[in-house]
């Protein structure tokens, strides 16, 4: 999972609400099919800030991303790009972005959200390797 955090300069929030619907309608126009969900912090850090949620998975789909970044540029417009560019100048404080593996093996989640993805919640386990029958110890024998 990419887990981006953005924190702007007081009273930018509207603008970044508009910057990431430019970067969807990027998105819509490219056909990616990387999904996002974005929260809005109360608590915890300063604010005003954000967190972005990108799952993935395999690590080569944040390539993905990377590469795409031209052909958003693209399908955004220059007009869009450019203003999207202004956005980050002018309302964000700083950006991290994250790269976080979820293992199922230690996470903890319900039934009805491991139902989304059974294959990754509820692996099947490997069959148990039967052991190799030891060797008769022969006295007679160097071994």
């Amino acid at each position: 999972m990419r887990v981006l955090e953005v924190r702007l300069n007081p009273g930018h929030e509207t603008e970044f609400v508009e910057a990431f619907r430019i970067l969807t309608h990027a998105y819509e126009t490219i056909k990616a099919n990387t999904p996002w969900v974005v929260y809005q912090v109360n608590v915890g850090m300063p604010l005003p800030a954000f967190i972005v949620f990108l799952p993935m998975r395999a690590i080569r789909q944040n390539d993905d991303l990377l590469n795409w970044r031209r052909s958003l540029r693209e399908a955004q417009g220059e007009e869009a790009t450019r203003r999207a560019d202004q956005i980050a100048r002018d309302a964000y404080l700083s950006t991290e972005s994250n790269l976080y593996v979820l293992s199922s093996e230690m996470s903890q989640v319900s039934r009805e959200f491991a139902a989304g993805d059974p294959q990754f919640w509820s692996p099947k386990s490997p069959a148990a390797a039967i052991p190799a029958k030891p060797k008769e110890w022969d006295s007679t024998k160097k071994q």
